[in-house]
């Protein structure tokens, strides 16, 4: 993917995405893009040396994330697959559940 395709793909996922490029960080690297949520709570900041890599290191960390709530959604089905679920899976459940919502936070769903 180009830079252009890799951006839009992070913005088209994530409610709020910053991306700016600054002296202060020269040690972290100047470019960055900051993903937070509706309460500015920072879920992911990649620090880097270009621009394209800011935002490619922004992509991979949306393309895991997506895995990760693929991965968990198959869990979930898995559990509430139609049967009687037990107290143990209910609180597994719960789990999952949970992990979903922390994991969907501040993504466009």
């Amino acid at each position: 993917m180009t830079e252009q395709e890799e951006r839009e793909y992070v913005e088209a996922r994530w409610e709020k995405v910053r991306h700016a490029d600054t002296a202060l960080s020269v040690l972290a690297g100047p470019h960055y893009v900051i993903i937070t949520d509706d309460q500015r709570h920072q879920i992911c900041a990649v620090y880097r040396h270009t621009e394209s890599e800011a935002w490619h290191a922004a992509y991979l960390f949306t393309v895991e994330r997506e895995r990760q709530i693929a991965e968990v959604k198959e869990e979930i089905d898995w559990i509430n697959c139609g049967r009687k679920i037990e107290p143990a899976a209910q609180r597994i459940l719960a789990r999952e559940q949970a992990a979903l919502a922390e994991l969907q936070r501040g993504m466009k769903i």
